[in-house]
């Protein structure tokens, strides 16, 4: 990507984001007891529950989304997510109502702690003002100094934890058919 100018990327970025992911397979793996497992403690607790997935504009938006692909195609689940500071704008106050629906939602945060003040303060104050209105608010401390380590160590969290979460929901993580079905009634057009 850095030799086509698509992105700059340090070779000592790429290293560290490595070394974290290395660390974390170890302590992801399904051998790991639940106590001992961030992946599998994540995917109990969005366990028969709708994942709302919350990151910041810039790196940990799309870490947001990716989360919410993930659990869609591999757990089975719909999921949602949305990116500070635009979801004050609008969703915030989509939580006043409805409360006895979102009972079974999980709120899922993604934290930097160098992100700016003001991202800060948004994150805390929305999360009080709207927690109530869910079963469970986690806050994600994203791991690593560069940019490329924190987004990639947190999307394989959430890769390890939909799969985990499929795993607990009694479905294969590995086909989407209805994906297939819809491709195959799209081809019938090009005929």
């Amino acid at each position: 990507m850095k030799n086509l100018g698509i992105a700059k990327i340090n070779a000592s970025d790429v290293e560290e984001a490595l070394n974290l992911i290395r660390k974390k397979s170890e302590i992801y793996k399904r051998n790991i007891n639940t106590d001992n497992n961030p992946a599998k403690k994540l995917a109990l607790k969005l366990f028969n529950n709708m994942p709302v997935i919350y990151g910041t504009n810039g790196y940990l938006s799309a870490v947001a989304f990716r989360w919410k692909c993930e659990i869609n195609e591999n757990s089975k689940y719909p999921s949602f997510w949305a990116e500070f500071p635009e979801l004050n704008h609008n969703e915030t106050v989509g939580w006043e109502n409805l409360k006895d629906l979102t009972r079974n939602f999980v709120l899922v945060v993604f934290k930097d702690k160098e992100a700016q003040e003001r991202i800060k303060v948004r994150i805390k104050t929305t999360i009080q003002l709207i927690k109530d209105h869910f079963n469970d608010v986690i806050e994600i401390d994203v791991e690593g100094i560069s940019k490329l380590a924190k987004a990639l160590s947190t999307m394989y969290l959430g890769d390890i934890s939909s799969v985990y979460l499929a795993l607990l929901a009694g479905v294969d993580p590995t086909p989407v058919d209805r994906i297939s079905v819809l491709k195959a009634e799209l081809a019938k057009l090009d005929k």
